[in-house]
């Protein structure tokens, strides 16, 4: 529910017993927002999709990534409506699909890379450093950085329309997502994986 918030700047006189200052007067909402048992599902949906939205745009597919973050239209929040509106929203959703499904197809361009026995489709850079570095023992003058969707996930996201459903009950893969973020580090790099279906990692080079 929309409440007022109140800001007030007091500014003292010169040699005034009262000082300057600010006063924020933010009144406690009247209604308290809650998510009952029965609506865990649509808030463990938008987790997925902002997870799965995410991960899609760092790795190099932001069509597929907008269709998933906001498959009813425009924004995350359209919603059908009537007339020329509406007219313009399912016009919308089916450009947003159509680029979705046509980047996943073509997907040989982006790099195709492993780690720990899963493929990876993404993005990959490669830095120079101005002066070698030493890391431990080992002196580094480039970093290799990648970010990479695995091939199984993107098959299955290719194999199904973006839905705009419950996106783990209409594409199993994103179970895969669940498991959480863990990362490893060694004198090598570092590497970030969202479950397995999802890295980034770092390489220091010779």
């Amino acid at each position: 529910m929309d409440r007022d918030m109140v800001a007030v700047d007091k500014i003292g006189v010169e040699g005034s017993a009262h000082a300057s200052g600010l006063h924020i007067i933010d009144p406690p909402a009247k209604d308290d927002f809650k998510v009952t048992e029965d609506q865990m599902v649509f808030a463990d949906d938008a987790i997925a999709r902002a997870v799965g939205a995410r991960s899609l745009r760092l790795a190099g597919f932001p069509e597929a990534s907008s269709a998933l973050s906001a498959p009813t239209g425009r924004y995350p929040n359209s919603r059908p409506s009537q007339g020329r509106q509406e007219e313009v929203r399912r016009e919308t959703v089916a450009a947003k699909r159509a680029r979705a499904e046509e980047e996943l197809r073509i997907r040989s361009d982006r790099e195709r890379f492993s780690s720990r026995g899963e493929t990876y489709r993404g993005r990959k850079v490669e830095i120079a450093l101005p002066a070698p570095v030493w890391i431990g023992r080992r002196s580094s003058s480039s970093i290799i950085a990648r970010y990479g969707m695995g091939v199984k996930f993107l098959d299955e996201l290719r194999g199904r329309p973006l839905a705009d459903n419950l996106i783990q009950e209409a594409i199993p893969a994103f179970l895969d997502l669940q498991p959480g973020t863990t990362l490893d580090s060694d004198a090598r790099g570092a590497r970030l994986r969202i479950g397995q279906s999802f890295i980034a990692d770092i390489d220091f080079r010779r």
